[in-house]
């Protein structure tokens, strides 16, 4: 798999903010269902915090090559690797 150059962070369906994986930085979401913390750091990201019942986001493995996600379903939160700023994402097999 081909390393990401960015990362896009989605909310509902909305773009909530696409970062370059070459800056670390922390990224605080949040929504009306709830809150997630996402983690860039060293070319990798992780989601550190939720406060789903769950915590699959958070346990997932850090992610940095093209195409990979985490998402956080009770948050509608995901996570995505791309290599210039747009999403990858097929659903159905049509490119979103």
């Amino acid at each position: 798999q081909k390393q990401g150059e960015t990362v896009r962070i989605a909310v509902d369906g909305d773009t909530y903010g696409i970062y370059s994986l070459q800056e670390d930085k922390e990224v605080w979401i949040q929504s009306e269902r709830g809150r997630n913390k996402v983690i860039i750091r060293e070319g990798q990201v992780s989601m550190e915090f939720a406060d789903c019942p769950d915590q699959y986001c958070v346990k997932h493995h850090a992610i940095h090559a093209r195409g990979e996600t985490i998402v956080c379903l009770p948050h509608r939160v995901v996570v995505e690797i791309s290599s210039d700023g747009e999403t990858d994402t097929e659903i159905d097999g049509i490119a979103q």
